[in-house]
């Protein structure tokens, strides 16, 4: 054995070894997950992170340690293939480890991965009724760091060449697969704790993209076994997928995009001329429709029941009539609506009422807010102590009234500036004066 052999020889043990160690991180976190999620089914971690998102990650997690494992069966072929000295006798074939390493293995790994990764999806698949987080922000942290290693993984697998491992680019995309499904669950976990939104689409959305790398997985590893079989030469792991490849950091840039656009479907944008002027145009056309939205934050509509005091550098300047109006664009001008002639009941009462929903109709019963007896206060009544005289014997006695109060905005612009900019409750300060008014009216007639 030379020396080219022997270190050909070394780097396909160090290669083994280290697709070894990503099988066996890979089935242990899953094993892991699984143990700790469904089977001792802990449900203050499901508070910390939901059993669909759990059943995501060892779905994922099976799917990296199906890449590892068959791209290592491979490699394991190639080296006894390499190291075999029996094909050196021409009367005697060439041993091809590689190819049968490649041929239904392959089929059986994809489906012994793949069906336990589509079940643990399918018997938590994720409803839309999700339960709220007691601490989101602790399973975020606890995702990131978790996802971790194996965005060193595929750094590491990332920077072996393809003369070492032709399936390289197949592994990596499984690899980052369980990165990205962490990296994408610790996001849709912070959001639903600051309360932005609903995780419940986050979770199918996820659970989706995982079922179709699985289903594709499975159908590339069965066809397989209808051509003809590989020889020593071209014998890969069936470990290609282009949902997952999609995924991947390289094939989210705009080079990578290219490139599986070429090898996959023949298109090369790289020569098309209306790419390369959209390129050159775009930042110029941005820029000119920013600039056109900004301009029409100055046209404003003032609608038929409503006037707008049109704000200058924040200074009232005129007030709008109905129409359309050019003003500054914002914030150097402001268009603050009034309302016009709407009129408002307010009624006075000692306790807020609460008004409930009348579905009373002209032919039917009186809604009980029509059931009154004047004999006996009512909560809507205001209530006051008034000095009475009996008999030449002063005393007191209680008036209680039932006021409503219909009031509006004046029609000038004076007062439409100061229902603007001098009152921030009109209810309430109506509703104040009324019940001054009473009271002065009582105490100077008794």
């Amino acid at each position: 054995m030379t020396v080219t052999d022997e270190s050909r020889l070394s780097q396909a043990t160090a290669l083994l070894r280290s697709l070894g160690i990503c099988t066996a991180a890979a089935l242990l976190s899953a094993g892991m997950l699984y143990s700790l999620f469904f089977l001792a089914r802990l449900s203050f971690l499901w508070g910390l992170y939901p059993a669909p998102f759990a059943a995501a990650a060892v779905a994922a997690l099976l799917l990296a340690a199906f890449g590892a494992a068959a791209s290592m069966m491979v490699v394991r072929g190639r080296t006894r293939d390499a190291t075999d000295t029996t094909g050196k006798f021409d009367s005697v074939p060439s041993p091809n480890h590689a190819g049968r390493a490649a041929g239904w293995p392959q089929s059986a790994m994809a489906v012994l991965f793949s069906a336990p990764a589509a079940t643990v999806l399918l018997v938590f698949w994720p409803h839309w009724n999700t339960p709220a987080l007691s601490n989101g922000f602790a399973g975020a942290s606890a995702t990131l760091l978790f996802a971790t290693p194996w965005v060193i993984a595929t750094r590491a697998v990332g920077a072996i060449g393809e003369e070492r491992l032709p399936e390289v680019e197949a592994l990596r995309a499984l690899l980052w697969l369980p990165a990205l499904v962490l990296f994408a669950e610790a996001a849709v976990l912070v959001i639903a704790s600051l309360g932005l939104g609903n995780q419940a689409w986050a979770q199918i959305a996820i659970a989706v993209i995982i079922l179709v790398v699985c289903a594709e997985l499975a159908v590339r590893a069965i066809g397989a076994r209808f051509l003809p079989p590989p020889t020593r030469d071209n014998a890969k792991a069936q470990i290609s997928s282009v949902v997952a490849q999609a995924l991947s950091s390289r094939s989210l840039s705009p080079v990578g995009v290219a490139i599986v656009m070429r090898s996959q479907f023949g298109m090369d944008f790289s020569r098309s001329w209306a790419l390369h002027f959209v390129r050159s145009a775009s930042i110029p056309i941005i820029l000119l429709m920013v600039g056109i939205c900004w301009f029409l934050t100055g046209i404003t509509r003032v609608d038929l029941n409503q006037r707008g005091s049109y704000e200058r550098f924040g200074y009232p300047v005129a007030m709008l009539t109905s129409g359309l109006h050019i003003v500054l664009p914002w914030p150097f001008g402001v268009v603050r609506h009034q309302e016009l002639g709407d009129v408002h009941e307010v009624m006075i009462s000692n306790t807020p009422v609460v008004a409930g929903n009348d579905h009373s109709t002209a032919e039917g019963p009186a809604p009980a807010s029509a059931n009154r007896l004047w004999d006996s206060e009512q909560p809507s009544d205001v209530s006051y102590l008034i000095a009475s005289g009996t008999a030449d014997r002063q005393s007191f006695e209680t008036v209680s009234a039932s006021l409503r109060v219909l009031y509006r905005v004046g029609l000038t612009d004076a007062a439409a500036r100061d229902a603007l900019y001098r009152e921030t409750d009109a209810k309430g300060l109506v509703r104040a004066l009324a019940g001054r008014v009473l009271a002065s009216y009582f105490a100077s007639r008794t």
